[in-house]
């Protein structure tokens, strides 16, 4: 094992980074669904179209956050 880790130390920090930017892609990609259920079951059978709008804006900035880190996460790899 000693012998791995010593070819790993050098990358270490490029590694630690890669799985951080990974998380971020993997926990903003767990709340879309918790988002869309708030908004079916609050904010729409209120009727009022802002905040409709606001929780919608979150889910694509969700995705966005996604789509970025698990793509720059996998090019990393």
């Amino acid at each position: 094992m000693k012998y791995i880790l010593r070819f790993l130390k050098p990358s270490f920090r490029r590694m630690m980074l890669g799985f951080m930017i990974k998380f971020m892609g993997t926990i903003s990609e767990l709340l879309l669904p918790m988002i869309l259920t708030h908004m079916l079951n609050e904010v729409v059978p209120r009727g009022v179209r802002g905040p409709i709008y606001g929780w919608g804006g979150l889910m694509v900035l969700s995705s966005a956050v996604c789509v970025f880190g698990n793509v720059t996460a996998n090019r990393m790899a």
